[in-house]
């Protein structure tokens, strides 16, 4: 009898033991499939935000802000920073020989040229740098409409391109970085810093940046690491 007794015992203790690591199992399991989810989302997630300059809301300057010579504006200068950290600048112009530093104005919305406020372009130029902003840009979009005349062209301080119209502009437009104009959009890929645009006739809107894909696995990984520790802790203190 106390044989039987004692294995008796043995197997009472066995079994909650038993329980336990299959509880475990079934906790590391679940857990391991949300995690899968979660990096499966960052993977395939939209980016979480983007910097925007669209001369609406953003910088909020009201429309016939004017930058150039007839308002003093000197080159170079820096006129505007958006609260996304996208500064715009304003520079000289070239074709060939000439040099100009004309105007850049804020127009309201026009059947012929664009629906929304846009920025008008008369034989100036404009930089939109991203130092700021709080991610790193790997894809820019901008809207625009042209109407004749010679346009410039630059990304990340490379050489300027004097190009007409902007449909020309070179798919490798600058080291690590391609160029695609449809629609009268243009779409910047790879890493960018800044990039410059301006022409005689010519109107731009909807400036879009865009964060690496890596940024958004950064923003979320604090998320995915608590649940590691959290599961962690739990199985260790199943073990009491």
């Amino acid at each position: 009898m106390e044989h039987a007794s004692s294995a008796f015992s043995r197997e009472a203790l066995r079994f909650p033991s038993v329980m336990l690591r299959e509880r475990n199992q079934t906790m590391r399991v679940a857990i391991d499939k949300l995690l899968a989810l979660i990096i499966g989302a960052v993977g395939s997630a939209a980016p979480l935000s983007a910097a925007i300059v669209d001369f609406d809301t953003s910088p909020g300057l009201p429309v016939g802000t004017r930058y150039g010579t007839s308002v003093g504006t000197v080159p170079g200068s820096t006129v505007f920073t958006t609260s996304d950290g996208i500064s715009m600048s304003v520079d000289n112009f070239h074709l060939g020989t000439y040099t100009g530093f004309f105007r850049a104005q804020i127009d309201a919305p026009s059947s012929f040229v664009l629906p929304t406020n846009y920025l008008s372009l008369d034989n100036i130029n404009v930089k939109f740098d991203f130092t700021n902003v709080a991610f790193p840009v790997s894809k820019v979009t901008l809207d625009y409409a042209e109407f004749g005349g010679g346009d410039n062209f630059s990304v990340n301080g490379g050489p300027l391109i004097q190009i007409s119209p902007l449909t020309a502009v070179p798919t490798n437009v600058a080291p690590g970085v391609t160029a695609t104009v449809i629609d009268s959009t243009i779409t910047l890929n790879g890493p960018i810093g800044n990039f410059l645009i301006g022409g005689q006739e010519l109107a731009i809107d909807h400036i879009v940046a865009v964060p690496e894909p890596g940024t958004l696995l950064l923003l979320t990984a604090p998320c995915i690491a608590y649940l590691l520790r959290n599961r962690l802790q739990r199985l260790a203190y199943s073990q009491f």
